[in-house]
């Protein structure tokens, strides 16, 4: 037998009522949750905008589901330019004028060198149709080297830095998928970042993925 939606929200109310989630939306029943430091409420469950996003190929099918996904209560919205290079964040961004307002958009950017950093985060503003996300994230994180190449001067962490300085993002963070103890080293005071949890998975993400 499946597990549905309803079955979902009952043991959700259920964890709920015992104190290990916070809250439920009003309007949809849907758990929230305050996301780790910022003090924002979200949907327990996230819409990712990665390959599962992209299989639909067709846009209007992929649309389709992620209105579906927010009608049922979903506020968290994760994508990134890795996805695709750009065709997850241009896809999320065509429901964003009429749905900005809210989700928690998210997206992530997999280049460490300051200028291509930059740059890719303009174009994400234009094709997520924003000004400004709620969380940019650095996009998977290797390892030693990779932590090191990204807090080189002038490189992607000082551009994260200066986009929530500018209100670009409001938080910022990192994710990575193969190394937690590099992961550690990352969310130390002096790098300011939060987490998108670690997995053991090989390789970053790239084009279609």
């Amino acid at each position: 037998m499946g597990f549905t939606r309803r079955d979902f929200l009952a043991t959700a109310s259920a964890l709920s009522a015992a104190g290990v989630l916070e809250a439920k939306d009003e309007r949809t029943g849907m758990p929230m949750r305050v996301l780790g430091k910022t003090g924002q409420k979200v949907s327990v469950l996230a819409f990712g905008s990665g390959s599962r996003f992209l299989a639909y190929k067709e846009e209007d099918k992929a649309l389709e589901a992620m209105s579906k996904a927010l009608d049922l209560g979903i506020t968290y919205i994760d994508t990134a330019y890795g996805y695709g290079n750009g065709q997850s964040e241009s896809w999320v961004g065509k429901l964003m004028p009429a749905r900005r307002k809210d989700v928690f958009l998210a997206t992530k950017i997999n280049a460490r060198k300051g200028d291509e950093a930059q740059r890719i985060i303009e174009g994400s503003m234009r094709r997520l149709n924003t000004d400004h996300v709620d969380l940019l994230h650095i996009h998977s994180l290797l390892g030693p080297e990779d932590l090191a190449d990204a807090e080189a001067k002038g490189n992607v962490l000082d551009v994260v830095h200066k986009m929530r300085d500018q209100k670009v993002a409001r938080f910022i963070g990192i994710t990575s998928h193969t190394d937690p103890a590099v992961l550690k080293t990352a969310l130390t005071p002096r790098l300011r970042l939060h987490a998108n949890g670690a997995q053991r998975r090989k390789g970053r993400y790239g084009k279609g993925r």
